[in-house]
C-alpha cells in the first residue's frame, strides 16, 4: 500500500482555507488509488481550545469534506476532526473514510494535550480501535498518546499492519517525535 502523508501551514480557524489547501495538495500530488492519506490532527481548523467555534457534530462539514475527497480521489483518507461532547466539551478525533466515501472508523483522543489546556476543553477517549483499509489494518493514534506506552499496546494486542500517529507537535519538542516513534516501534 502507498501512504501518502500531508503536512502544511494550517489556517487557524479557518476551515474553508483549509479544506482548499489539502485539496490543492492531494491533486497536485497525484497520490496513487487506493493509497492511505494522513491529515494532521485538526487538520481544518488547528489546534484550537475554542471548542464553540470549531466543534461539529458527527458527519458535519469537515466529515464531509474528507469523505467527498476520499471519494474522488479514490483513497483512504486518515484526518483529524473536532466534534462535539458532552457539556461544551469537545471531541478530538481521527476519522478514516474509505475510497468509496464510507466512513470506516472513529478514534478519539485518549491523552488529552494537559499542558495545552485540551484536557480542560476535550472529553478523553476511552479506547484504541483497529480498522481495515483494504488489504491492511490500521490502528490510528493522535498526537500527545505517542508519549504513552499502554496507549499503543492496547491497539498492538489486535495485531494492526500500521499505527498512525497524527499530530499538531510543536516545534519546541520536536526532536521528542522520532524518538518517541521508534520507541512506540520497537516495544510494540
Amino acid at each position: 500500500m502507498n501512504i501518502a502523508c500531508v503536512q502544511f501551514d494550517i489556517v487557524w480557524e479557518n476551515k474553508g482555507a483549509n479544506y482548499v489547501k489539502v485539496f490543492s495538495l492531494l491533486t497536485s500530488a497525484k497520490v496513487p488509488r487506493g493509497a492511505l492519506v494522513l491529515l494532521p490532527e485538526m487538520f481544518a481548523c488547528g489546534f484550537s481550545m475554542n471548542v464553540a467555534a470549531v466543534a461539529e457534530e458527527h458527519g458535519g462539514p469537515t466529515e464531509q469534506f474528507v469523505a467527498n475527497t476520499a471519494r474522488e480521489l479514490g483513497v483512504f483518507l486518515l484526518a483529524g476532526v473536532v466534534t462535539r461532547g458532552a457539556k461544551d466539551r469537545g471531541r478530538n478525533e481521527c476519522v478514516i473514510f474509505s475510497p468509496e466515501g464510507k466512513l470506516l472508523g472513529r478514534y478519539r483522543k485518549m491523552q488529552p494535550f494537559t499542558l495545552g489546556g485540551e484536557a480542560a476543553c476535550y472529553e478523553a477517549g476511552g479506547q484504541a480501535m483497529v480498522c481495515s483499509c483494504g488489504d491492511i489494518s490500521v490502528a490510528p493514534f493522535i498526537c500527545y498518546d505517542l508519549r504513552f506506552p499502554e496507549v499503543s499496546r492496547s491497539a498492538a494486542k489486535q495485531r494492526p499492519h500500521l499505527m498512525t500517529f497524527i499530530a499538531n507537535w510543536p516545534n519546541t519538542r520536536l526532536h521528542h517525535w522520532p524518538r518517541l516513534l521508534q520507541a512506540r516501534a520497537i516495544e510494540n
